[in-house]
């Protein structure tokens, strides 16, 4: 950082008018807002700020020039290499303060060297030459670098100076040249929009009436980053060169209006100094600036609308609102910030320059740790730790809530997706999604399954294997759905973990831990989890179906009783016509009811699956027995 009193510059006096009474107050709050970018608050905290952006040639430096007094460099194939923070305060004494605030992401050692930026000389009139010495500090031009991310701040103090802070942004471009390649659009594009998508960001689109307004960049960038134009205020350049009476000047003179492009800050017109005029004092400027808008019908617009001398009051009053409306969630934002750095430096905790200390903090974080995730695990979440349990990022941390809320999602899951196909007896039930087969069709096809798959069963039996082959089948979806959850619970265990490591870790120490130690526990708990569900699918994928469970012989006697049952109701229906006295007691001598009959001739209970086995066998030995020996009666009578 370099200051000291400067030499005020050509063309003062014209400067005096843009003066404007502004209270102490004012003052103070900029300067707070300054003071606080300038320790670098912005890198945590968005700040209120106006920027100034635009295509190249669009005169930028030309409007800063007029608002400032500096000399900032004016050549057609010079631009903006890098953003500059410029600071305009009135004082008794003119005084200049030049530093560089370097990139964050700059090199410890770089960081210092260009923090050390000396300027080579102090005079106002002289700002381009310091803006080339902090080009050549920040090494713009050296090493294929075309722009800079480091800062160069300017505060600039004098009787004349307005209370004011601007951002000056790199010029946007379409297309490279011999100063600036491809790789340097994409750069200052990202360095523009991160500037313009700080919400307490005021733009100051500048649009040259050289260009159809459509053809320039930041036309479209203020759009889409600001679409309802809230915090927007245009300026255009240029106005002389258009034709007078032209369809141009009318389509531009309708924008200044505000009625073409709609702000809600609205347009500002300047008149900046051409060619012929590039050298001719700022207070000659002026007064062409005035006398062209006097002229023709720029000289309709409202006075606060045009010009350099109703431009700098109007920006101070933009600056000096925009923060007073900001002051409120700035405030709340920056209190939040203090209690999440507070609560860093707490989980950083002491030095520890130490082995021992070193060895004392890691001590201390993994019985914090284990606690936590013991307490996670137990379904004791009394710990702070764990938040409210309605929030989204605090209910990650419960692991036992999480685990049985993924495990009753599985239950269903099982339950709702499990069967291949839904096998259905009426056409009301079909409300699964296209994955239900009436039973008449289906079985048709376990008819033809069953014919390509006899084995020794006796006619109107079925092979064994027949049931398992169709289990199989059907609970083809259970490794999908087991894989799906499994994948879950992985996630949540990481996720809790992670946010546990984090809670009693700074983050380097649980970016090792993770590394060394978490990851490959985890790993490990990983692969044995997932064998563990492969080893349990096994059985249900293939082998020879086996049970000793007694609800597998009381689910098939409840399906054959409701089979027997809507049999016998069908043929009841038949055989009684619509005389059928479904719930009622019949008029006959002994008075019945009709479910209770069916019921009653439809069912029958054995538990015993042995027992069960054993009379299925003798119905079938006996059926057996019956064809066998009327064919070997027959038989013996032919012969």
């Amino acid at each position: 950082m370099i200051s000291g009193v400067a030499s005020e510059p050509a063309g003062a006096d014209a400067l005096k008018p843009l003066n404007r009474l502004q209270s102490d107050d004012h003052e103070e709050v900029l300067d707070v807002i300054d003071q606080l970018r300038s320790e670098g608050i912005s890198r945590y905290v968005n700040l209120p700020q106006l920027i100034i952006c635009g295509d190249q040639s669009s005169g930028k430096s030309s409007a800063l020039e007029a608002i400032s007094g500096l000399d900032f460099p004016r050549k057609d194939n010079v631009c903006t290499r890098f953003a500059t923070e410029l600071i305009l305060r009135r004082a008794p004494e003119s005084e200049i303060k030049v530093s560089i605030y370097p990139d964050p992401d700059r090199p410890e050692t770089e960081q210092i060297r260009v923090r050390n930026f000396t300027s080579p000389t102090l005079a106002l009139d002289q700002f381009a030459k310091i803006v080339k010495s902090a080009e050549k500090a920040m090494g713009v031009g050296k090493y294929d670098l075309p722009f800079s991310k480091d800062v160069l701040r300017v505060e600039v103090s004098g009787p004349t100076q307005p209370h004011l802070t601007l951002v000056d942004l790199p010029g946007l471009y379409h297309a490279p040249d011999e100063y600036q390649d491809v790789d340097g659009i994409a750069l200052v594009e990202s360095l523009v929009r991160s500037y313009m998508e700080n919400p307490r960001s005021v733009m100051l689109a500048v649009i040259s009436a050289k260009s159809d307004i459509a053809l320039q960049k930041v036309t479209a960038f203020t759009r889409k980053i600001d679409p309802e134009g809230e915090r927007t205020l245009g300026i255009i350049t240029k106005p002389d060169t258009l034709a007078k009476g032209s369809e141009m000047e009318h389509s531009f003179y309708l924008l200044a209006q505000n009625k073409k492009v709609e702000f809600r800050l609205g347009w500002h017109v300047l008149k900046n100094r051409n060619f012929e005029e590039r050298n001719c004092p700022l207070a000659e400027r002026h007064k062409l600036e005035a006398k062209f808008l006097s002229q023709g019908m720029w000289s309709s617009l409202p006075r606060p609308q045009a010009g350099i001398h109703t431009l700098v009051p109007r920006l101070s009053a933009v600056l000096k609102d925009h923060i007073l409306s900001q002051l409120p969630s700035f405030i709340e934002d920056t209190k939040s910030s203090f209690r999440d750095t507070t609560l860093s430096l707490q989980r950083v905790g002491q030095p520890r320059q130490t082995t021992s200390e070193q060895r004392q903090y890691l001590l201390y974080s993994s019985g914090r740790f284990s606690t936590l995730v013991n307490d996670s695990l137990n379904g004791v979440y009394l710990d702070p730790f764990f938040g409210d349990a309605l929030d989204d990022d605090d209910y990650k941390k419960r692991l036992r809530a999480v685990v049985q809320h993924r495990l009753s999602d599985f239950s269903e899951a099982m339950e709702d997706r499990g069967e291949q196909m839904k096998i259905i007896d009426e056409v009301a039930d079909f409300d699964h999604k296209g994955r239900c087969i009436y039973r008449t069709d289906f079985v048709e096809e376990v008819r033809r399954r069953m014919r390509r798959s006899r084995g020794l069963e006796l006619p109107g039996n079925f092979n064994p294997l027949l049931v398992g082959e169709l289990f199989y089948q059907q609970a083809r979806p259970w490794e999908i759905i087991v894989r799906q959850y499994t994948d879950y619970l992985v996630k949540d265990v990481r996720s809790a973990t992670m946010l546990t490591l984090q809670e009693v870790l700074d983050e380097p120490s649980v970016e090792g831990v993770l590394k060394h130690v978490v990851n490959h526990q985890l790993s490990e708990l990983e692969e044995s989890l997932r064998a563990k569900t492969a080893e349990l699918l096994e059985p249900q994928q293939a082998g020879h179906p086996i049970t000793y469970n007694h609800q597998f012989v009381e689910n098939i006697q409840k399906v054959r009783d409701q089979h027997l049952r809507d049999s016998v109701t069908m043929k009841l229906k038949v055989f009684f016509g619509e005389h059928y006295p479904r719930d009622l007691y019949s008029s006959s001598r002994i008075p019945f009811c009709m479910n209770d009959l069916i019921d009653s001739v439809s069912s029958r209970k054995e538990i015993d699956m042995e027992r069960f086995a054993c009379s299925e066998a003798i119905d079938c030995m006996q059926a057996y027995y019956q064809v066998s020996q009327m064919r070997t009666r027959r038989a013996v009578i032919k012969d």
